[in-house]
């Protein structure tokens, strides 16, 4: 099952409770494979605590948001980007500032072109 994030550094802690919260959520027997793209910057120490056989992690850094125009804007259109981005079939994108709450193994049963 795959899953992405993106997020900058700013928004590294709610990232980091996201991804606890799915973690803890998970069902022993589910598998996450999660991207999280870092924008503007490369450190992902946070984040890395929680990689897991059950659960990889796997950070791409992009070293400049190219959406930015003020502050913390444009992050947010990187979710257009994410089929040139990842070599995924299936993705199912989550905002960091969410907080899981039971498995999330019952969205991968579903097979619609876009969610």
């Amino acid at each position: 099952m795959n899953f992405v994030l993106v997020t900058n550094q700013e928004w590294l802690y709610y990232t980091y409770i996201c991804l606890k919260s799915m973690k803890l959520s998970k069902k022993q027997e589910s598998n996450y494979n999660i991207f999280v793209l870092c924008i503007g910057f490369g450190n992902d120490y946070l984040i890395q605590d929680l990689d897991a056989d059950d659960f990889r992690i796997t950070p791409i850094f992009l070293s400049r948001n190219l959406f930015k125009k003020d502050h913390n804007i444009g992050i947010v259109y990187y979710k257009l980007l994410l089929q040139e981005l990842l070599d995924v079939d299936y993705v199912f994108h989550i905002d960091v500032d969410c907080v899981v709450v039971s498995d999330l193994s019952d969205v991968f049963q579903y097979n619609p072109k876009y969610i």
